[in-house]
């Protein structure tokens, strides 16, 4: 069961695995998990063929659901999970190599990554590009993973896991839709909370869309726009217009 830094680094490869429609995964396959030498080696051969790019020597995350089924190997860093999930929550990339899913991957990245990284993580998960492994200035286009719907739907619905009270702090921080890094810095100096550098504007809602009516239609031949950063109660919009 791939999980933590590793399956993060899967779903910042430009082609994530989260775009192959799934079933939901066996328990006795999940819970049942433990890494071995043969699956590690199938899981590394999985990730090169699908251009997942890791960080030099760094071990595969994994995450065993029994402490009987922890092992000590090179290349492995095993974690132990004492909850248990739906098998919805897992994806099946080969026979017998598992990965926890989007969802299950955010909460895991609230156990390690620092307040604001989190929300600019969550931002991207949320958003229409990927930053990839290495956190450049580059970004590749995509497709959202998920949203701050699902991912509040997913933290509310549990209790007592390590990290859940950070990513339901930061998920409150996040908008859904940002195009680009820089439209995220952008919106999280508006929304982070001051103590955080930001503005503590909870009120934002992006890519708001606003039809043109009947009397502006000789101004523009566009139906509609959509503002960056809108603030409903006041009717105002903050644009971003880029570096």
């Amino acid at each position: 069961m791939l999980s933590h830094n590793t399956a993060k680094a899967v779903y910042q490869a430009a082609y994530s695995v989260s775009a192959i429609g799934t079933e939901p995964c066996s328990p006795a396959k999940i819970y049942g998990a433990r890494p071995s030498k043969e699956l590690l080696d199938s899981a590394a051969d999985w990730l090169a063929r699908h251009n997942v790019a890791l960080d030099n020597d760094a071990p595969l995350d994994t995450t065993v659901f029994e402490r009987a089924n922890v092992r000590s190997m090179t290349g492995c860093k095993c974690h132990v999970s004492s909850k248990r999930f739906a098998g919805s929550r897992f994806i099946k990339l080969a026979d017998d190599i598992y990965i926890v899913g989007v969802e299950l991957c955010a909460l895991q990245a609230a156990t390690y990554l620092p307040f604001r990284e989190l929300v600019e993580y969550y931002f991207e998960l949320c958003g229409a590009y990927s930053l990839g492994h290495d956190a450049s200035t580059s970004y590749t286009e995509r497709f959202a993973l998920t949203s701050t719907s699902s991912l509040k739907h997913f933290f509310n619905s549990l209790i007592d896991c390590k990290g859940l009270e950070l990513a339901r702090k930061a998920i409150q921080c996040v908008r859904d839709g940002c195009r680009s890094p820089m439209e995220t810095a952008f919106v999280m100096m508006l929304t982070l909370p001051r103590r955080e550098g930001g503005l503590g504007i909870s009120e934002i809602e992006t890519d708001y869309e606003v039809k043109v009516t009947a009397a502006a239609k000789n101004l523009t031949r566009r139906e509609k726009f959509y503002m960056d950063a809108y603030l409903k109660r006041s009717r105002t919009d903050i644009e971003y217009n880029g570096f």
